[in-house]
């Protein structure tokens, strides 16, 4: 319960600028998002280079000056270009000298730990978090606390929630358009949503954006699928080429497809595939824990910094969706958890299993849950012992939209453990949550129940990879023309209806 801890606390928000540096610790993932997606994050400003080129200068005058000190002779620069640091060495004032530490001081606020709430010693250390955070980003560096939960932390204190004013005026824009009140139905619901996250009376969603996330399952040596890893990447292969289901959906709607290796056994040299992953597929789930703490942290922190780089692109629009043999079986494993019910309860059969498979499958999930022990109340104990890389990183996608101020649609099962995570680990999160149909699966109207979320469509698909959420945008796009360009009562000329008792 790390986070919740840590909620007690005042809330801190670490600046508001949408464009600065984010990396993680995984240094092949800082390359690849930064090539592949839209280059690099931060380029030197041109004050900075102008710095830069300063300081060679300044040391050089810096030296000159001790070894003249050290002959008795008065300071000179050690050549004609050095005149100009020589003079601002001049006008430097002397470095105050360090006082010494009182033992059982805060260095930041002076007051003595022990006088000192919870929330000040909370506050006093994030503070000496930022002021070294940005003496390395002023060098230069990366963020020495990127792949930390601490860096983690200090993400999900920037998601705000929508305003509620901005939704109440969505709602009188409704009420005001020539047609009868709420007869679009839980379509309008979502406009207004998306109003207020993007702050308009005019809502676009215009340039949609699929992400897939792609990993491995080590469960899957438990037999609980009818195929193995290398259909994974094959579906990925096939993404990439355009010859995937939603591949064919993405381009019928106008949406740019990405599919992102975050964790698959297989290779794959193909370029059209984001490759950032933080290993190759997980473990099996029914002997041990899936993957380690910092690795789901990692996971998520791929997904958040993967949105960003979307965000940069103008997209308002993100589905996010999912390909890994055997990720019903860690969907159900989780779900059972934070639940509290038994796995048959939320177990299904997946791509299509036997009942034979499907007793296998319940199974597994059984032994997950009694081996790895996982505590209901931290959100990354349960990733990381029972979870996959797929879900942290469509995790770590639905709080990147929360952070950049995009709305989210969330696909099926899979798709809707993935947000419950989000949303436990910031419930402000859950305001950018679109659910867009209940699968086929036991387990996602529950899921969906737990966010407080209702779905548009109940059509029995459980496709995955996104494609329920991307057959929902034709009539989410069709409401949102309708809510911009509908004459109100009085340009229609009819009399304007009202609520009634």
């Amino acid at each position: 319960m790390w986070l919740n801890k840590l909620r007690r606390g005042k809330t801190t928000v670490y600046g508001q600028d949408k464009e600065r540096m984010i990396t993680v610790s995984n240094p092949k993932f800082q390359e690849e998002v930064d090539s592949q997606v839209l280059g690099p994050v931060r380029t030197v400003r041109p004050e900075r280079k102008t710095q830069l080129d300063k300081e060679p200068q300044e040391q050089e005058a810096r030296e000159a000056a001790v070894q003249a000190s050290a002959q008795g002779e008065p300071s000179r620069p050690a050549s004609g270009q050095g005149k100009a640091a020589a003079r601002a060495l001049a006008s430097e004032k002397p470095a105050p000298q360090p006082e010494a530490e009182d033992e059982g001081k805060d260095q930041e606020e002076g007051i003595p730990v022990s006088a000192m709430t919870m929330e000040e010693r909370l506050e006093a250390h994030r503070k000496r978090r930022r002021q070294e955070e940005q003496k390395w980003l002023s060098r230069g560096l990366k963020n020495q606390w990127d792949g930390s939960e601490e860096h983690l932390l200090r993400w999900l204190e920037e998601i705000k929630p929508v305003s509620p004013e901005a939704k109440q005026k969505a709602w009188e824009r409704w009420d005001s358009l020539c047609k009868p009140l709420r007869s679009f139905g839980k379509l309008e619901e979502i406009v207004v949503q998306v109003s207020a996250v993007q702050k308009t009376l005019k809502p676009y969603i215009d340039r949609p954006a699929v992400l897939i996330f792609g990993a491995d399952n080590g469960v899957v040596e438990e037999g609980v699928s009818q195929s193995g890893p290398e259909v994974t990447a094959q579906v990925m292969e096939n993404m990439a080429n355009g010859i995937s289901a939603i591949s064919i959906l993405a381009r019928e709607i106008g949406a740019e497809l990405y599919p992102v290796n975050i964790g698959m056994l297989t290779p794959s040299n193909n370029d059209r595939i984001i490759h950032v992953p933080v290993r190759q597929g997980t473990g099996n789930i029914a002997k041990g824990p899936a993957m380690d703490r910092m690795e789901a942290v990692q996971a998520i922190e791929t997904g958040i910094r993967t949105v960003e780089k979307i965000a940069r692109k103008g997209k308002n629009l993100l589905i996010a969706g999912e390909m890994g043999i055997g990720n019903t079986t860690t969907s159900s494993a989780m779900a059972a958890v934070f639940l509290g019910c038994s796995p048959q309860e939320v177990t299904g059969r997946g791509a299509g299993l036997s009942t034979e498979g499907l007793r296998r499958k319940v199974s597994a999930v059984e032994r997950a849950i009694r081996v790895n022990k996982p505590d209901k109340e931290d959100v990354l104990d349960v990733l990381s012992k029972v979870g996959g890389l797929d879900i942290a990183g469509m995790a770590g996608c639905f709080l990147g939209c929360g952070l950049y101020g995009i709305p989210a649609l969330i696909d099926g099962f899979i798709s809707a453990v993935a947000a419950l995570c989000a949303v436990k680990l910031c419930p402000a999160c859950k305001d950018y949550l679109i659910a867009s149909h209940c699968s086929s699966e036991p387990g996602e109207e529950r899921i969906l129940k737990e966010l407080g979320l209702s779905p548009v469509l109940y059509a029995g698909m459980h496709m995955g990879e996104g494609t329920g959420a991307a057959s929902l945008y034709p009539l989410l796009r069709n409401t949102f023309t309708v809510y911009r360009m509908l004459p109100t009562f009085a340009v229609g000329k009819v009399e304007a209806y009202e609520h009634l008792e």
